[in-house]
Formats: structure tokens, C-alpha cells, sequence
């Protein structure tokens, strides 16, 4: 009798150690907030990382992904500090587009629905001399050419090269010479800079060649001289 009692007892703490555990139902994520390094300024020709991106929500549990909508951003690394924090390092591809990114966060019980996004920086340079030395300019022949370059990310944009009446202004006496700054895309076909549209073009990103010239007659005196290079821009 004894033997009996103890192997049905052995039986039934068999059986409850084997009843399986109850499986807890977690809610989707929910993303509120980005701070810390919200915004990235592109590098033309490289990629560029951004660290410290620090998302704010909740749920944040059993993380799969950290993703953006468009391109030219990817996430190169993120580390789940708590279920309401993410510390992520994106990265931005050259010459990545300016604009905003929407970001979403997904776990194995769903993924983020909110309108949180990431901005990516405009940027513009221009390689373009600050001046044209007359003195070792020929007189009567459009000379100084010279070979500049525009890089942006931005969708569309214009440079204008022009003083306020389109001449070149000395810079001691700030006399203007007789003829009027040109500039042009192809060395050729220059356009007065007192048109108003300067150089247009459009791209994203673009690196650009264009060039500038100054005609120089007998009347106008030797020096250094300069023109302003004004450019706009958007996304």
C-alpha cells in the first residue's frame, strides 16, 4: 500500500512540472519622440555616421529593426537601453538628399505607426575665385576663365553671380569695370551677370562645372576686383 501511495504521488508532480508556462501578450511599440543628433549634414563624396540618435516610446521589447522610408539613410547600429529608449547611429550615404525620413520601430508584436522623422541637412559649396587679378589679364578678350564647381543635395537651386548693377567692383576704389562679369556651363555662350538667372541647374546631388570671365579694356584700372556669388536653394 505504501509503495502505491508514493508512486502516484511521484505521478502527479510528475505531471504538474511538465504543464506549460503561460505565454504574456506585450502590446505593439509605440515611438513618441528623437532627440540627441536629430539632424545629419551629408558628406559629397563619402559616407557620414551620425551618433547618438536616442528614440523615445514604449514597448520597446524584443526589438527587430529600426527602420526610415526613402534613401540615402540607413540604421548602422542600435543598442535597446530600456523599453522606453533606443540609442541608435545612422548613416547617411554621399551626397544623400535633404529632406526628412519618417522612422518606424518594429518587434515581435508589431511596428511603430507615429510620424516621428529624422532631418537630413542641406548643404552647398561653390569653388569659384573671390577675385580676378587684371593685372595679368590681357585687354580686349574675354580672359580669366576659370573652371569652378557647384556640390549640393538640395532638389533644386541657382547661383547667381552678380553685384548689385552686374559689374565688378575694385576693391580699393570700388569702381566697377567697363564690361560686365559673364558667366556660363560650357566655356562658351556666356550670359551677362546682370540677367538675374545666373547659373540654373538642377540635380540631387549635383557636382557641376561652370565658368566665369571678365572682358578687360584700356580704361579700366589694374587691381583686384570682386564679384558676389549668391546662392538659393530647396527641398
Amino acid at each position: 500500500m505504501k509503495r502505491a501511495a508514493i508512486a502516484a504521488v511521484m505521478a502527479v508532480i510528475l505531471v504538474l512540472i511538465t504543464l506549460p508556462s503561460p505565454v504574456l501578450a506585450t502590446d505593439p511599440p509605440t515611438l513618441t519622440g528623437i532627440s540627441g543628433s536629430t539632424g545629419g549634414m551629408p558628406n559629397p563624396t563619402t559616407t557620414q555616421d551620425v551618433p547618438g540618435v536616442i528614440l523615445t516610446g514604449t514597448n520597446f521589447i524584443d526589438v527587430n529593426s529600426i527602420n526610415l522610408d526613402g534613401s540615402g539613410v540607413t540604421v548602422f547600429s542600435f543598442h535597446v537601453d530600456n523599453s522606453t529608449q533606443i540609442t541608435a547611429t545612422f548613416r547617411l550615404a554621399a551626397g544623400a538628399a535633404a529632406g526628412t525620413r519618417k522612422i518606424s520601430v518594429t518587434t515581435t508584436f508589431g511596428t511603430t505607426t507615429e510620424n516621428v522623422q529624422f532631418t537630413v541637412n542641406a548643404y552647398f559649396t561653390i569653388n569659384i575665385p573671390a577675385t580676378l587679378n587684371l593685372i595679368v589679364m590681357a585687354v580686349g578678350i574675354s580672359t580669366g576663365n576659370t573652371n569652378g564647381s557647384v556640390s549640393t543635395n538640395v532638389a533644386s537651386w541657382s547661383v547667381t553671380a552678380k553685384d548689385d548693377t552686374g559689374y565688378m567692383k575694385n576693391i580699393s576704389s570700388n569702381a566697377p569695370l567697363n564690361n560686365k562679369f559673364e558667366i556660363s556651363k560650357d566655356n562658351n555662350n556666356f550670359v551677362d551677370s546682370d540677367s538675374g538667372h545666373g547659373i540654373e541647374y538642377d540635380g540631387n546631388p549635383a557636382t557641376l562645372p561652370f565658368y566665369v570671365s571678365q572682358q578687360v579694356t584700356v580704361d579700366d584700372a589694374p587691381g583686384a576686383y570682386t564679384i558676389t556669388i549668391t546662392f538659393t536653394g530647396s527641398y
